[in-house]
């Protein structure tokens, strides 16, 4: 049904969507609105356990230890070598932290930077290093009067980053001095990693904003909680009447106006008894606190928060009790498909123009001799990152060998979604079977022949008969 704009008052219109506007994406996400909900996440995330949960997740599933690189080249001593030299520089400068740092910036702050600069004291022979910067430092000091800078950000005509302008140092730092002070970074220097939800989008915003305000009234609902509970736990026992005329006894003195307004209390002290006269009773408190709703509020809560960032709630939440297996995997399956885009991501942004710098300076310095490779993308280099957990490791390796029989996959391709370099593990395999055979003919044990090599050495055996 089309919506009726009389279904509203004018009022209850303003209170919904008064903030609903025709602006461009630019004009939407203006400077100061950015920097008060990246200050907003970045309290929450520092105060909430379950926000600061939520962006460990991204950062450790989503990067782990780091991509590893695959070259692509024909010339297999030649992919070994500069392999071997990358992960060896990836190392040395601490990549994985600092893509981890990165991810958890992207999520927090909107956007991640880092200047791709020289390092004198890299211990490698590539002195490349990723200098990490906040984004509060990437803006336009004076009033912007070009179409073409949007931000801290210079655009040529068609688009393209051409440089940004960075403050020498940070506007928050306590011995901020540098006013008016900036440096401008070539865009082939500069990595800015952010998620683009709107064309033409030129910076980027928290990914956490839709959840803001529900960290604020999850905050509110449990102080509220404790409260009652609090206050109910505060009263040992409550003293109660009949009704009847009660202001000649002892608990209420001669002349106290006696109302609900105005309680009379008394202290009790440890293994006391206690007289009461006619009429009086006294029953404990029941705090009723934490409700049933109490838990059922929280789950519902932490799965609006984090389903902006495609998490499933067992994994916020730590428990997986209530799910049954199909439940989970299926939860899982939506995740991981986002963490997958995520490192396509940031293989795109951030790491081919990484070790394109790094590949250009290792032929400089003479680490290895230029192949050729015009530019670099996945038709030359790939990178592979740490495997995803299954639920069910033993139907995950069926499944894999089931796909690699049918002719649906390789072990190129398996051993990447484990996080492994399949010539690694193969070359690992066969020299540890020569060790086995080497070890057997020495002790003279007979190896045990596996139930597959059986079945095809008899199946041989039956067709040379036929």
């Amino acid at each position: 049904m089309a919506y009726s704009p009389h279904k509203f008052t004018r009022k209850e219109e303003r209170a919904y969507w008064g903030d609903a506007n025709s602006l461009s994406a630019n004009a939407t996400f203006l400077p100061e609105d950015r920097r008060k909900w990246r200050n907003i996440a970045r309290y929450e995330t520092n105060c909430n356990s379950y926000g600061k949960g939520l962006i460990l997740t991204l950062a450790n599933i989503g990067i782990g230890r780091g991509p590893r690189l695959q070259l692509l080249t024909e010339d297999e001593n030649y992919n070994s070598k500069v392999e071997q030299e990358f992960a060896a520089w990836a190392e040395t400068i601490n990549l994985g932290e600092k893509l981890k740092t990165m991810r958890k910036a992207k999520c927090v702050d909107g956007e991640a930077f880092a200047i791709i600069n020289i390092n004198p004291k890299v211990k490698h022979g590539v002195k490349i290093d990723l200098k990490l910067i906040e984004c509060d430092r990437v803006t336009t000091l004076e009033p912007n009067l070009e179409q073409q800078r949007i931000d801290g950000i210079h655009f040529d005509k068609y688009g393209n980053p051409e440089s940004y302008d960075v403050l020498k140092e940070h506007p928050g730092d306590i011995s901020f001095t540098a006013y008016n002070k900036t440096e401008s970074i070539a865009a082939e220097f500069m990595l800015h990693w952010f998620r683009q939800d709107r064309p033409e989008q030129s910076r980027g915003i928290t990914e956490l904003l839709p959840s803001l305000p529900l960290f604020a009234q999850l905050r509110r609902y449990t102080l509220a909680v404790i409260e009652s509970a609090e206050t109910a736990a505060s009263i040992s026992a409550l003293f109660t009447s009949n009704g009847a005329d009660t202001r000649s006894v002892d608990l209420v003195k001669e002349g106290d106006d006696y109302s609900t307004e105005n309680p009379k209390s008394m202290e009790l002290r440890k293994n006391m008894g206690i007289f009461l006269p006619a009429g009086w009773d006294m029953k404990q408190i029941d705090p009723k606190q934490p409700t049933t709703n109490y838990q059922m509020f929280k789950r519902e809560i932490l799965s609006e928060m984090a389903r902006c960032l495609e998490i499933p709630v067992n994994i916020v939440l730590g428990d997986s009790s209530n799910f049954n297996y199909a439940s989970g995997r299926l939860d899982h399956q939506i995740f991981h498909r986002n963490i997958r885009n995520e490192q396509n991501q940031c293989e795109k942004v951030v790491m081919f123009p990484l070790f394109e710098v790094f590949y250009r300076e290792g032929v400089r310095v003479g680490l290895f001799p230029d192949y050729g490779i015009p530019y670099m993308s996945s038709q030359y280099a790939r990178f592979y990152w740490d495997g995803l957990e299954h639920v069910d490791p033993y139907k995950e390796a069926q499944a894999m060998t089931a796909r690699v029989d049918a002719g649906l996959t390789n072990d190129s391709i398996e051993c990447a979604n484990l996080g492994h370099d399949w010539e690694d593990v193969l070359e690992q395999r066969m020299r540890e079977l020569k060790r086995k055979q080497d070890l057997a003919k020495k002790y003279g044990v007979e190896l045990p022949e596996k139930k597959e090599n059986k079945k095809e050495t008899q199946n041989a055996e039956k067709e040379s008969d036929e």
